[in-house]
Protein backbone atom coordinates (compact mmCIF):
# COMPACT_ATOMS: atom_id res chain seq x y z
CA UNK A 1 0.00 0.00 0.00
CA UNK A 2 0.92 3.38 -1.09
CA UNK A 3 2.59 4.77 2.25
CA UNK A 4 0.52 8.12 4.09
CA UNK A 5 3.16 10.87 5.70
CA UNK A 6 1.24 12.68 7.86
CA UNK A 7 1.72 14.07 11.42
CA UNK A 8 1.35 11.44 14.03
CA UNK A 9 -0.38 13.39 16.65
CA UNK A 10 -3.44 13.55 14.59
CA UNK A 11 -6.08 11.32 16.22
CA UNK A 12 -7.87 11.87 12.49
CA UNK A 13 -4.67 9.78 10.80
CA UNK A 14 -2.92 6.99 11.25
CA UNK A 15 1.16 7.11 11.90
CA UNK A 16 2.47 7.65 9.19
CA UNK A 17 6.00 6.52 7.11
CA UNK A 18 8.21 9.66 8.04
CA UNK A 19 7.44 12.96 8.93
CA UNK A 20 5.05 15.28 7.30
CA UNK A 21 6.26 17.59 4.61
CA UNK A 22 6.80 21.60 6.40
CA UNK A 23 3.82 23.28 5.64
CA UNK A 24 6.40 26.11 3.94
CA UNK A 25 5.89 30.05 4.25
CA UNK A 26 2.51 29.99 2.73
CA UNK A 27 1.09 27.27 5.22
CA UNK A 28 2.67 29.11 8.30
CA UNK A 29 1.26 32.29 7.09
CA UNK A 30 -2.58 30.62 6.92
CA UNK A 31 -1.85 28.15 10.08
CA UNK A 32 -1.70 31.78 11.80
CA UNK A 33 -5.00 33.11 10.46
CA UNK A 34 -6.39 29.86 11.54
CA UNK A 35 -5.31 29.84 14.92
CA UNK A 36 -6.52 34.00 15.01
CA UNK A 37 -9.53 32.44 13.98
CA UNK A 38 -9.90 29.93 16.99
CA UNK A 39 -10.22 26.94 14.14
CA UNK A 40 -8.59 23.45 14.54
CA UNK A 41 -5.46 22.70 11.54
CA UNK A 42 -3.44 19.94 10.76
CA UNK A 43 -0.15 19.91 8.67
CA UNK A 44 -1.04 18.43 5.24
CA UNK A 45 -0.89 14.73 5.30
CA UNK A 46 0.27 12.70 1.26
CA UNK A 47 1.15 9.86 -0.43
CA UNK A 48 4.62 11.46 -0.81
CA UNK A 49 7.87 10.17 0.42
CA UNK A 50 10.12 12.05 2.91
CA UNK A 51 12.14 9.10 3.51
CA UNK A 52 13.70 6.85 0.95
CA UNK A 53 11.86 3.88 0.17
CA UNK A 54 12.21 1.12 -2.29
CA UNK A 55 14.63 2.89 -4.30
CA UNK A 56 12.30 6.42 -4.61
CA UNK A 57 14.05 9.43 -3.54
CA UNK A 58 12.12 11.47 -1.04
CA UNK A 59 10.37 14.67 -1.87
CA UNK A 60 12.64 17.73 -2.79
CA UNK A 61 9.84 20.52 -2.78
CA UNK A 62 10.23 21.55 -6.64
CA UNK A 63 6.83 21.80 -6.68
CA UNK A 64 4.93 21.04 -10.00
CA UNK A 65 3.48 17.46 -8.94
CA UNK A 66 0.73 17.48 -11.64
CA UNK A 67 2.99 17.39 -14.54
CA UNK A 68 4.29 14.00 -12.57
CA UNK A 69 7.26 13.02 -10.30
CA UNK A 70 10.61 11.73 -12.10
CA UNK A 71 11.72 11.44 -8.39
CA UNK A 72 9.33 8.78 -7.82
CA UNK A 73 8.54 10.30 -4.74
CA UNK A 74 4.89 10.62 -5.01
CA UNK A 75 3.02 7.33 -4.10
CA UNK A 76 1.16 6.74 -7.64
CA UNK A 77 0.27 2.97 -8.69
CA UNK A 78 3.21 2.58 -11.27
CA UNK A 79 5.64 3.09 -8.45
CA UNK A 80 4.01 1.50 -5.93
CA UNK A 81 1.86 -1.79 -6.73
CA UNK A 82 2.60 -2.25 -10.17
CA UNK A 83 6.10 -3.01 -9.89
CA UNK A 84 5.64 -5.90 -7.19
CA UNK A 85 2.02 -7.19 -8.72
CA UNK A 86 4.22 -7.31 -11.95
CA UNK A 87 7.10 -9.10 -10.39
CA UNK A 88 4.44 -11.27 -8.79
CA UNK A 89 3.45 -12.85 -11.95
CA UNK A 90 0.21 -10.46 -13.14
CA UNK A 91 -0.37 -10.53 -16.56
CA UNK A 92 -1.00 -7.17 -17.53
CA UNK A 93 -2.70 -6.27 -20.32
CA UNK A 94 -2.50 -2.68 -21.92
CA UNK A 95 -5.04 -1.24 -24.59
CA UNK A 96 -7.48 -4.02 -23.35
CA UNK A 97 -10.80 -2.30 -23.59
CA UNK A 98 -13.55 -4.59 -21.77
CA UNK A 99 -17.13 -5.14 -23.53
CA UNK A 100 -18.44 -7.12 -20.90
CA UNK A 101 -17.98 -9.13 -18.06
CA UNK A 102 -20.06 -12.99 -18.74
CA UNK A 103 -22.01 -14.96 -16.56
CA UNK A 104 -22.64 -18.87 -16.78
CA UNK A 105 -25.51 -20.81 -16.43
CA UNK A 106 -25.29 -20.91 -12.80
CA UNK A 107 -25.43 -16.92 -12.81
CA UNK A 108 -21.87 -16.65 -11.99
CA UNK A 109 -19.40 -14.65 -13.66
CA UNK A 110 -16.90 -16.50 -15.88
CA UNK A 111 -14.62 -13.96 -17.08
CA UNK A 112 -14.44 -10.73 -19.03
CA UNK A 113 -14.38 -10.27 -22.86
CA UNK A 114 -12.33 -7.20 -24.43
CA UNK A 115 -11.27 -5.39 -27.48
CA UNK A 116 -7.42 -5.22 -28.29
CA UNK A 117 -7.85 -1.27 -29.33
CA UNK A 118 -4.74 -2.32 -31.59
CA UNK A 119 -6.19 -4.61 -33.92
CA UNK A 120 -9.56 -4.63 -32.99
CA UNK A 121 -9.96 -8.33 -31.97
CA UNK A 122 -12.24 -9.65 -29.47
CA UNK A 123 -10.60 -11.82 -26.78
CA UNK A 124 -11.87 -13.59 -23.50
CA UNK A 125 -10.40 -14.41 -20.22
CA UNK A 126 -11.97 -16.73 -17.73
CA UNK A 127 -11.77 -16.26 -14.12
CA UNK A 128 -13.34 -17.93 -10.76
CA UNK A 129 -13.15 -14.34 -9.20
CA UNK A 130 -13.86 -10.84 -10.72
CA UNK A 131 -12.80 -7.66 -9.60
CA UNK A 132 -14.10 -4.39 -11.33
CA UNK A 133 -12.12 -1.38 -10.58
CA UNK A 134 -12.83 1.08 -13.18
CA UNK A 135 -14.00 3.83 -11.89
CA UNK A 136 -17.30 5.04 -10.37
CA UNK A 137 -18.16 6.07 -14.34
CA UNK A 138 -16.47 3.02 -16.18
CA UNK A 139 -17.69 0.31 -13.41
CA UNK A 140 -21.62 1.44 -13.92
CA UNK A 141 -20.74 1.42 -17.54
CA UNK A 142 -19.26 -1.79 -17.52
CA UNK A 143 -22.05 -3.75 -15.94
CA UNK A 144 -25.06 -1.79 -17.55
CA UNK A 145 -22.78 -2.94 -20.83
CA UNK A 146 -23.17 -6.88 -19.56
CA UNK A 147 -26.91 -7.27 -19.69
CA UNK A 148 -27.37 -10.86 -20.95
CA UNK A 149 -29.64 -13.57 -20.39
CA UNK A 150 -30.74 -13.64 -16.66
CA UNK A 151 -29.51 -9.55 -16.02
CA UNK A 152 -32.14 -7.77 -18.83
CA UNK A 153 -30.86 -4.64 -16.94
CA UNK A 154 -27.20 -4.99 -16.43
CA UNK A 155 -24.74 -7.13 -14.40
CA UNK A 156 -25.63 -6.68 -10.51
CA UNK A 157 -28.49 -4.30 -10.58
CA UNK A 158 -31.55 -6.19 -9.98
CA UNK A 159 -32.63 -3.76 -7.50
CA UNK A 160 -31.97 -0.85 -10.43
CA UNK A 161 -29.34 0.63 -8.13
CA UNK A 162 -26.46 0.45 -10.61
CA UNK A 163 -25.31 4.17 -11.86
CA UNK A 164 -27.37 5.92 -8.81
CA UNK A 165 -25.98 8.07 -6.31
CA UNK A 166 -23.45 9.66 -8.34
CA UNK A 167 -21.27 11.88 -6.23
CA UNK A 168 -18.89 14.18 -6.99
CA UNK A 169 -17.55 16.51 -3.99
CA UNK A 170 -19.33 19.90 -3.98
CA UNK A 171 -16.46 22.08 -4.63
CA UNK A 172 -14.89 25.51 -4.82
CA UNK A 173 -11.22 27.06 -5.66
CA UNK A 174 -10.89 30.60 -3.87
CA UNK A 175 -7.69 32.39 -5.50
CA UNK A 176 -6.22 35.01 -2.71
CA UNK A 177 -3.15 37.07 -3.64
CA UNK A 178 -0.77 39.05 -0.96
CA UNK A 179 1.30 42.40 -0.76
CA UNK A 180 4.28 39.97 0.11
CA UNK A 181 6.14 37.01 -1.40
CA UNK A 182 5.06 34.36 0.65
CA UNK A 183 7.14 31.14 -1.89
CA UNK A 184 3.38 29.33 -3.06
CA UNK A 185 5.57 27.44 -5.45
CA UNK A 186 7.82 25.12 -2.86
CA UNK A 187 6.37 22.45 -1.96
CA UNK A 188 3.39 19.58 -3.06
CA UNK A 189 0.72 21.39 -4.98
CA UNK A 190 -2.51 20.07 -3.54
CA UNK A 191 -1.79 21.29 0.17
CA UNK A 192 0.15 22.70 2.91
CA UNK A 193 -2.51 22.41 5.80
CA UNK A 194 -6.04 21.80 6.16
CA UNK A 195 -9.01 22.37 8.74
CA UNK A 196 -12.09 20.62 9.59
CA UNK A 197 -13.23 23.17 11.91
CA UNK A 198 -16.53 22.72 10.00
CA UNK A 199 -16.42 19.18 8.96
CA UNK A 200 -19.05 18.01 10.95
CA UNK A 201 -23.30 19.22 10.35
CA UNK A 202 -23.54 22.22 12.94
CA UNK A 203 -27.70 22.38 13.45
CA UNK A 204 -27.42 26.03 13.14
CA UNK A 205 -26.41 26.29 9.57
CA UNK A 206 -29.12 25.83 6.62
CA UNK A 207 -27.61 22.55 5.59
CA UNK A 208 -26.26 19.01 6.74
CA UNK A 209 -22.83 17.61 6.33
CA UNK A 210 -20.32 19.85 6.16
CA UNK A 211 -16.23 20.49 3.96
CA UNK A 212 -12.66 20.79 4.68
CA UNK A 213 -10.30 23.57 3.69
CA UNK A 214 -7.57 22.94 1.78
CA UNK A 215 -5.07 25.74 1.38
CA UNK A 216 -3.33 24.68 -2.13
CA UNK A 217 0.07 26.15 -3.33
CA UNK A 218 0.87 26.93 -6.64
CA UNK A 219 2.01 25.41 -9.66
CA UNK A 220 4.77 27.53 -10.97
CA UNK A 221 4.94 30.38 -13.15
CA UNK A 222 2.85 29.48 -16.19
CA UNK A 223 -0.26 29.00 -14.19
CA UNK A 224 0.54 32.28 -12.42
CA UNK A 225 -0.01 33.90 -15.93
CA UNK A 226 -2.68 31.27 -17.25
CA UNK A 227 -5.02 32.70 -14.20
CA UNK A 228 -4.36 29.79 -11.89
CA UNK A 229 -7.40 28.18 -11.01
CA UNK A 230 -10.08 31.20 -11.08
CA UNK A 231 -8.67 32.20 -14.48
CA UNK A 232 -7.20 35.65 -13.21
CA UNK A 233 -5.56 36.32 -16.49
CA UNK A 234 -2.36 37.99 -16.68
CA UNK A 235 -3.05 40.77 -19.66
CA UNK A 236 -1.06 40.64 -22.41
CA UNK A 237 1.10 43.63 -23.65
CA UNK A 238 2.49 46.30 -21.73
CA UNK A 239 0.81 45.74 -18.13
CA UNK A 240 1.91 41.51 -18.26
CA UNK A 241 4.63 42.59 -16.29
CA UNK A 242 3.45 44.43 -13.67
CA UNK A 243 0.91 41.75 -12.94
CA UNK A 244 3.13 39.07 -13.33
CA UNK A 245 5.72 40.71 -10.12
CA UNK A 246 2.30 41.54 -8.37
CA UNK A 247 1.37 37.58 -8.11
CA UNK A 248 3.98 35.45 -8.59
CA UNK A 249 5.20 34.03 -5.58
CA UNK A 250 2.18 35.79 -3.72
CA UNK A 251 -0.53 33.36 -3.99
CA UNK A 252 -2.34 31.17 -2.15
CA UNK A 253 -5.42 28.62 -2.79
CA UNK A 254 -8.07 27.32 -0.22
CA UNK A 255 -10.11 24.59 -1.75
CA UNK A 256 -13.90 24.00 -0.32
CA UNK A 257 -14.23 20.66 -0.23
CA UNK A 258 -17.51 19.58 0.48
CA UNK A 259 -19.42 16.53 0.92
CA UNK A 260 -22.34 15.90 -1.64
CA UNK A 261 -25.48 14.17 -0.82
CA UNK A 262 -26.06 11.06 -2.13
CA UNK A 263 -28.88 11.66 -4.59
CA UNK A 264 -30.44 8.56 -6.65
CA UNK A 265 -31.55 10.86 -9.80
CA UNK A 266 -27.95 11.77 -9.99
CA UNK A 267 -26.69 9.21 -12.11
CA UNK A 268 -24.54 7.44 -14.76
CA UNK A 269 -26.74 5.82 -17.21
CA UNK A 270 -25.56 4.62 -20.99
CA UNK A 271 -25.96 7.03 -23.84
CA UNK A 272 -28.18 5.97 -27.00
CA UNK A 273 -26.38 8.13 -29.36
CA UNK A 274 -22.60 8.53 -28.68
CA UNK A 275 -20.08 5.39 -28.81
CA UNK A 276 -16.59 5.25 -28.59
CA UNK A 277 -14.00 4.64 -30.89
CA UNK A 278 -14.77 0.82 -30.84
CA UNK A 279 -18.54 1.38 -30.90
CA UNK A 280 -19.41 0.82 -27.71
CA UNK A 281 -22.22 3.10 -25.63
CA UNK A 282 -20.66 6.02 -23.73
CA UNK A 283 -21.07 6.59 -20.64
CA UNK A 284 -23.95 9.39 -20.08
CA UNK A 285 -23.98 11.54 -16.83
CA UNK A 286 -26.43 13.09 -15.13
CA UNK A 287 -25.89 15.48 -11.70
CA UNK A 288 -27.51 18.71 -10.62
CA UNK A 289 -26.10 19.82 -7.56
CA UNK A 290 -28.69 19.79 -4.54
CA UNK A 291 -29.41 23.06 -2.90
CA UNK A 292 -28.09 21.79 0.11
CA UNK A 293 -24.67 21.58 -1.32
CA UNK A 294 -25.07 24.66 -2.63
CA UNK A 295 -25.50 26.97 0.27
CA UNK A 296 -22.99 24.53 1.97
CA UNK A 297 -20.53 25.77 -0.71
CA UNK A 298 -21.22 29.31 -0.09
CA UNK A 299 -21.07 28.82 3.47
CA UNK A 300 -17.67 27.66 2.67
CA UNK A 301 -16.44 30.18 0.53
CA UNK A 302 -17.54 32.62 3.17
CA UNK A 303 -15.02 31.14 5.74
CA UNK A 304 -12.07 31.08 3.01
CA UNK A 305 -11.79 34.44 2.42
CA UNK A 306 -12.40 35.22 6.31
CA UNK A 307 -9.09 33.19 6.61
CA UNK A 308 -7.39 35.06 4.19
CA UNK A 309 -8.60 37.91 5.13
CA UNK A 310 -7.08 37.03 9.04
CA UNK A 311 -3.77 36.14 7.18
CA UNK A 312 -2.99 40.14 6.46
CA UNK A 313 -2.09 41.74 3.31
CA UNK A 314 -4.81 40.77 1.65
CA UNK A 315 -4.51 42.43 -2.14
CA UNK A 316 -8.00 43.93 -2.36
CA UNK A 317 -9.67 42.90 -4.20
CA UNK A 318 -11.40 45.45 -6.22
CA UNK A 319 -7.87 45.85 -8.09
CA UNK A 320 -6.90 42.63 -8.54
CA UNK A 321 -9.84 40.61 -8.85
CA UNK A 322 -9.79 38.30 -5.78
CA UNK A 323 -12.07 35.49 -7.44
CA UNK A 324 -13.11 31.98 -6.83
CA UNK A 325 -16.04 30.02 -8.33
CA UNK A 326 -19.16 32.23 -9.11
CA UNK A 327 -22.90 31.90 -8.46
CA UNK A 328 -22.64 27.97 -9.37
CA UNK A 329 -20.52 26.09 -7.68
CA UNK A 330 -19.24 22.97 -9.50
CA UNK A 331 -18.73 19.61 -8.40
CA UNK A 332 -15.44 18.49 -7.97
CA UNK A 333 -13.77 15.21 -9.83
CA UNK A 334 -13.36 12.72 -7.15
CA UNK A 335 -16.22 10.29 -9.08
CA UNK A 336 -18.10 8.54 -5.94
CA UNK A 337 -21.24 6.20 -5.65
CA UNK A 338 -22.16 4.27 -8.20
CA UNK A 339 -22.19 0.59 -7.18
CA UNK A 340 -22.96 1.60 -3.41
CA UNK A 341 -22.07 -0.96 -0.82
CA UNK A 342 -24.76 -1.28 2.14
CA UNK A 343 -26.62 -3.81 4.66
CA UNK A 344 -28.58 -5.54 2.25
CA UNK A 345 -29.70 -6.21 -1.59
CA UNK A 346 -32.80 -3.86 -1.12
CA UNK A 347 -30.64 -0.98 -0.38
CA UNK A 348 -27.19 -1.51 -2.07
CA UNK A 349 -24.97 -3.24 -5.07
CA UNK A 350 -22.29 -4.81 -3.18
CA UNK A 351 -22.03 -6.12 0.52
CA UNK A 352 -19.38 -4.47 3.02
CA UNK A 353 -16.80 -6.24 1.57
CA UNK A 354 -17.44 -5.24 -1.81
CA UNK A 355 -19.09 -8.50 -2.79
CA UNK A 356 -21.97 -8.05 -5.73
CA UNK A 357 -24.91 -9.12 -4.15
CA UNK A 358 -26.36 -10.84 -7.67
CA UNK A 359 -23.38 -12.26 -8.59
CA UNK A 360 -21.03 -13.98 -5.69
CA UNK A 361 -17.92 -14.25 -7.29
CA UNK A 362 -18.04 -10.62 -8.62
CA UNK A 363 -16.24 -7.60 -6.24
CA UNK A 364 -16.77 -4.17 -6.90
CA UNK A 365 -13.14 -2.70 -5.49
CA UNK A 366 -13.40 1.20 -6.66
CA UNK A 367 -14.99 4.50 -5.48
CA UNK A 368 -18.15 3.39 -6.52
CA UNK A 369 -18.65 1.48 -3.96
CA UNK A 370 -18.55 4.35 -1.53
CA UNK A 371 -22.30 4.62 -0.24
CA UNK A 372 -20.95 8.53 0.90
CA UNK A 373 -18.42 11.13 0.06
CA UNK A 374 -16.99 12.37 3.03
CA UNK A 375 -15.14 15.72 2.99
CA UNK A 376 -12.28 14.23 2.57
CA UNK A 377 -9.79 12.68 -0.51
CA UNK A 378 -11.55 9.02 -1.32
CA UNK A 379 -8.02 7.73 -2.23
CA UNK A 380 -6.24 6.33 0.57
CA UNK A 381 -9.99 5.19 2.14
CA UNK A 382 -10.10 2.95 -1.06
CA UNK A 383 -6.93 1.47 -1.14
CA UNK A 384 -7.63 0.54 2.66
CA UNK A 385 -10.62 -0.95 1.77
CA UNK A 386 -9.08 -2.72 -1.57
CA UNK A 387 -6.41 -4.32 0.82
CA UNK A 388 -9.66 -5.32 3.25
CA UNK A 389 -11.09 -6.89 0.28
CA UNK A 390 -7.75 -8.87 -1.08
CA UNK A 391 -7.52 -10.45 2.50
CA UNK A 392 -11.06 -11.48 2.25
CA UNK A 393 -11.01 -12.90 -0.81
CA UNK A 394 -7.49 -14.43 0.07
CA UNK A 395 -8.98 -16.15 3.23
CA UNK A 396 -12.65 -16.97 1.49
CA UNK A 397 -11.43 -17.99 -1.67
CA UNK A 398 -12.90 -21.71 -1.57
CA UNK A 399 -16.48 -20.11 -0.10
CA UNK A 400 -16.53 -17.61 -2.70
CA UNK A 401 -15.86 -20.27 -5.46
CA UNK A 402 -18.38 -22.53 -4.26
CA UNK A 403 -21.12 -19.82 -3.09
CA UNK A 404 -24.24 -19.82 -5.17
CA UNK A 405 -26.17 -16.96 -6.23
CA UNK A 406 -27.39 -13.97 -4.09
CA UNK A 407 -25.08 -14.44 -1.22
CA UNK A 408 -26.59 -12.91 2.06
CA UNK A 409 -24.55 -10.57 3.99
CA UNK A 410 -24.89 -12.26 7.18
CA UNK A 411 -22.93 -15.06 5.29
CA UNK A 412 -19.99 -13.42 5.59
CA UNK A 413 -17.94 -13.04 8.45
CA UNK A 414 -16.88 -10.06 10.73
CA UNK A 415 -13.28 -8.67 9.68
Amino acid sequence: MARVVGDPGNPNKPTGYGPPIPPGKLGLKMAKAFEKLGWHWWPADYAILTQHKDNRLPCNACGPCLSGCPRGSIGSTNVTYWPKAIRNGVDLRTNARVERINVGDDGRATGATYIDRNTGERHEVRAGIVVMCANAIGTPRLLLMSAQNGHPDGLANSNGLVGTHLMFHSWAFEDFWFDEPIEDYKGPEPASLYSQEFYDTNPDHDFVNGFSLQVGRANGSAYTAMGTTSSHLAPWGEDHRKFFNEHFGRHVLVFVQGEDLPVRTNRVTLDTKVTDSSGLPAPHLHYELPENDRRLIEFGRQRAREAAEAAGSLIDSSSTGVTGVKDHPSPGWHIMGTCRMGNSPEDSVTNKFNQSWDVPNLFIVDASALPTSAAVNPTSTLQALAVRCAEYIKRRQQHILSQKVTPSNADAPSF
